[in-house]
């Protein structure tokens, strides 16, 4: 009887030993498992940072190319302008000699 009652406790100590072991296992697995969401999560993070960098650079480099644009049409509206006010002035020159003609003759 004693034997007995002395086995009883040996396995009342081993299953509680091996519940904590099962347990600790468990823990540990669910703890590998978050750190590889974690890293996970960090590569799609890193990815979407590097995606976002490139559309922000092909947004700048395209607006740069759209303020090119508008320039050049800037400066060509400015050279035509520059064109139509000596035009103009040409012919009020033309005009002020006529009338100085006519008056004359």
């Amino acid at each position: 009887a004693a034997a007995e009652a002395r086995e009883k406790a040996l396995l009342g100590e081993v299953r509680p030993a091996a519940d904590a072991q099962a347990t600790a296992a468990s823990a540990k697995a669910k703890a590998a498992a978050a750190v590889a969401q974690v890293q996970e999560a960090a590569k799609v993070e890193a990815a979407t940072r590097e995606r976002s960098e490139r559309v922000s650079e092909l947004l700048l480099d395209d607006m740069a190319g759209e303020l090119a644009a508008l320039m050049s049409a800037l400066a060509s509206a400015n050279a035509d302008r520059t064109t139509a006010d000596r035009m103009e002035a040409a012919a009020t020159e033309r005009a002020a000699a006529a009338a100085v003609a006519a008056a004359a003759a």
